[in-house]
């Protein structure tokens, strides 16, 4: 037995009790990370095998639109008055569509990507964007003089600036 070449790959050290309960851990956590792993990968769906809820860029009722900054998300808003949060990847809406009761007549994000205000008659709504459903809450609604037909914010969102159709700026 002496002379007997043992591949050191195939032997396994038998190390000391405590070291061997945290070999037998670890062994274990690694073993359930890879099958958590298998599993995710078995759920995931392609995107092209995703059916979408809808194609969004062929609906007759987008009156105006406005993408996130990392293209994954699209705000819509239609001619019946609602607004809709539409994942690009699938052309799927997310969450709930709010209902604005009257149609939008401008639409801007923020340049941090979390406030999303939407002009109407003589009122600017401004809407939170979050990462998870229900994707847009609403924060507060700002009544202008005028009907606004430019929205923007400020680079830290700090300041909101309303143009009117009758060309009235306003700060707030």
């Amino acid at each position: 037995m002496r002379g007997e070449y043992l591949d050191p790959d195939t032997v396994t050290p038998r190390l000391p009790l405590p070291y061997r309960m945290i070999d037998n851990l670890i062994r274990s956590l690694v073993e359930e990370a890879i099958e958590q792993a298998k599993d995710e990968k078995e759920q995931e769906k392609p995107i092209d095998n995703v059916s979408p809820v809808f194609e969004y860029h062929q609906r007759k009722d987008i009156i105006l639109s406005q993408a996130s900054s990392d293209g994954l998300l699209v705000f819509i808003c239609t001619a019946s008055g609602s607004l809709e949060c539409i994942n690009s990847l699938r052309g799927a809406q997310v969450g709930e569509p709010i209902e604005l009761g009257e149609p939008a007549t401008c639409l801007t994000l923020s340049s941090d990507g979390r406030a999303l205000a939407v002009g109407q008659r003589l009122k600017v709504n401004i809407l939170q964007v979050m990462k998870d459903s229900p994707f847009l809450k609403s924060l507060l609604v700002i009544e202008t003089r005028g009907i606004p037909k430019h929205l923007s914010f400020s680079p830290d969102s700090t300041v909101f600036v309303a143009v009117s159709e009758a060309e009235e700026l306003e700060l707030f």
